[in-house]
């Protein structure tokens, strides 16, 4: 395992590249999606309100209007 990579048994996700496969197939993640997976995986056993998430995501001028972030992820969905 590598700072910019994240391998875990048949899954590898690159975050520099923001790209992710599965079986060494690709997965259709977008890059939000790929930035949530590394936050949660910087955080291990942490709570993260969805706030820090959010905040950590998007910079201020690009915020989701609802600041809801399960709409922009449906892969990686968080209430």
């Amino acid at each position: 395992q590598q700072n910019n990579k994240w391998i875990y048994k048949d899954v590898e996700v690159d975050f520099l590249g923001f790209c992710a496969k599965k079986d060494n197939n690709p997965v259709d993640l977008k890059p939000k999606e790929i930035k949530l997976l590394e936050l949660l995986i910087k955080h291990k056993n942490q709570v993260l309100t969805r706030n820090q998430m959010l905040d950590s995501l998007w910079e201020i001028d690009e915020a989701p209007a609802d600041r809801y972030g399960g709409r922009e992820s449906p892969h990686l969905a968080f209430a």
